[in-house]
C-alpha cells in the first residue's frame, strides 16, 4: 500500500486519507475527480506519463549547478513538464499528487481550487487560459527538451498533468495523434533556459581544489540577470566575469590543477552527458579526451 509523506519541519510524516481507490490512498475529491474522469488508477501505477520527475532525477549535474537565463514568455506542452523542480510530497504519482494540491476540508492553500476538479479536459484549458497569461507558471529547461515547474501554478499544472496523461494513455508518441494532443496541451509559460556554459562553468570551478569562493549571476538594479556571473572570492573581492573571460578563468584552474579526482570527475561528465562533452571540445581541446564509442548516455 502506498502512502503520501510530507515534510514537516524537516521529518517525513505520513498523511492520512480515509478513502482509497484500488491499493492507492487517495481523499475524497481526489476519489471523485477519478471517478468522473473514469480513470482506472492502477493500470497508471507502472506508467512513466504519471511519474513525477525530480529534477535530480532527470539530470544530476544541471539540478546541482544550473545555471538559467533571464525568463522569457513561450509557449510549452505540459506533456513536457515532467516534474517539480521542488518535490514538496513524498508521491511520485501524478494522481496521488492531487491529493495534496486539492482538499475541501483543508487550509486556503489546499481548498481554492478545488472547484477545478469538477471540468472536464477541454473545459479546464478553455478555463485556465485567461490565467496562463495574466499569470504564467514559471518553468525551468532540463536537457533534452524537458522541463520542470518552478513556482506560481502547481495546481493548474498537477490537474492538467493528470487529464494529459489520462488522454495519452496507450497513444504512439510518434503518431500524429499524440502530436496533437501535446499540441491542444500547449501553455504560455515563463521559461528560464538553461545556461550550459555557467552551469558547466559552476562545476569546474566549484570541484577544483585551487578554487576558493562562490558563484552567482550578476543582477541588475531591477534585479533582472545581466548575462555575467560574479565570483566572490575568500579575499572578500568580487570578479565579473561574461561567459569568454569565465572559460579563461577557469582554464587557468585547470592548468594550474594536477589533483587527479578533479581530472576523473572531468572525464565522468565528458563521456557521459553529450552536451558536457560538446563543451570540453569546443573550450579547452587541451584536455585531449578521447572519445570514447557508444560511452554517451542519451
Amino acid at each position: 500500500m502506498l502512502f503520501i509523506y510530507l515534510k514537516i519541519n524537516g521529518i517525513l510524516k505520513k498523511k492520512n486519507f480515509k478513502n482509497k481507490l484500488g491499493d492507492i490512498i487517495i481523499n475524497k475529491d481526489t476519489q471523485n475527480f477519478l471517478l468522473r474522469n473514469q480513470i482506472d488508477l492502477k493500470k497508471f501505477n507502472n506508467k512513466e506519463e504519471s511519474y513525477i520527475y525530480d529534477p535530480i532525477e532527470i539530470n544530476r549535474l544541471v539540478a546541482r549547478y544550473g545555471f538559467f537565463y533571464e525568463p522569457e514568455e513561450t509557449l510549452i506542452s505540459i506533456a513536457d513538464i515532467i516534474g517539480y523542480e521542488k518535490h514538496i510530497i513524498q508521491s511520485s504519482n501524478i494522481f496521488q499528487s492531487i491529493s495534496f494540491y486539492f482538499e475541501s476540508n483543508a487550509d486556503e492553500y489546499h481548498s481554492r481550487s478545488v472547484d477545478l476538479l469538477n471540468y472536464n479536459a477541454d473545459d479546464l484549458l478553455k478555463v485556465l487560459k485567461e490565467s496562463f497569461i495574466i499569470d504564467p507558471m514559471a518553468v525551468k529547461e532540463m536537457p533534452n527538451n524537458k522541463y520542470v515547474i518552478v513556482t506560481n501554478g502547481f495546481h493548474r499544472y498537477t490537474l492538467l498533468r493528470a487529464h494529459f496523461v489520462n488522454e495519452c494513455y496507450n497513444i504512439d508518441k510518434t503518431s500524429s495523434e499524440y502530436i496533437k494532443l501535446k499540441k491542444k496541451y500547449e501553455i504560455p509559460i515563463q521559461l528560464h533556459h538553461l545556461d550550459l556554459t555557467k552551469t558547466y562553468g559552476k562545476l569546474l570551478l566549484l570541484k577544483n581544489p585551487n578554487f576558493k569562493g562562490k558563484i552567482k549571476p550578476e543582477l541588475d538594479k531591477d534585479y533582472r540577470n545581466t548575462g555575467n556571473i560574479i565570483l566572490e572570492l575568500e579575499s572578500n573581492k568580487q570578479i565579473v566575469l561574461n561567459d569568454n573571460q569565465l572559460i579563461e578563468f577557469i582554464r587557468f584552474f585547470i592548468k594550474s590543477t594536477t589533483d587527479e579526482d578533479y581530472f576523473k570527475l572531468i572525464s565522468y561528465y565528458y563521456y557521459n552527458e553529450e552536451n558536457f562533452n560538446i563543451f570540453i571540445n569546443q573550450n579547452f581541446p587541451e584536455l585531449n579526451l578521447e572519445p570514447k564509442r557508444n560511452s554517451i548516455k542519451k
